[in-house]
């Protein structure tokens, strides 16, 4: 009992049942708490500021990444678009030379992703793509 009055610093002659020595001994275990002194009671640890200058600076890396993949879909779909419109053609017949879903076109047409390579070989063997690579047909769209 004696460890009790030591702990929460009072006087051996304070009565536990008074409420202003309970609220004492609450400021005193949430203290405790803060200074990780209480044995075996486990806290969080304190998670670094998400405002902090290394994490914006990944965040805008992060953004700009995004920012330069679309960018990346659109010209692919534009390439798309006017290859499609140059041989006559809409996502349908496209999807029936090429082996590829007429969706999966029309996500291209639409910026939406880019081709993988197996899917853009069968593009470029089903619709006569001059291109060898899809690095090439991006490169080529960026210099336009």
């Amino acid at each position: 009992m004696d460890d009790i009055f030591e702990r929460y610093g009072l006087p051996a002659d304070a009565d536990l049942g008074d409420p202003r020595v309970q609220l004492h001994m609450r400021y005193v275990e949430r203290r405790l708490l803060r200074e990780k002194l209480v044995e075996g009671v486990h806290t969080k640890p304190r998670r670094k500021k998400p405002n902090s200058t290394a994490d914006r600076t990944k965040i805008q890396r992060d953004a700009a990444d995004e920012r330069a993949v679309q960018k990346d879909n659109r010209l692919f779909a534009t390439y798309m678009g006017t290859t499609l419109d140059d041989l006559g053609i809409n996502s349908v017949e496209a999807a029936n030379r090429t082996g590829v879903s007429a969706e999966t076109i029309r996500n291209y047409l639409r910026g939406r992703f880019l081709p993988k390579d197996h899917s853009f070989q069968l593009l470029r063997s089903g619709l006569s793509l001059e291109y060898g690579s899809l690095e090439d047909v991006l490169g080529y769209m960026r210099t336009r």
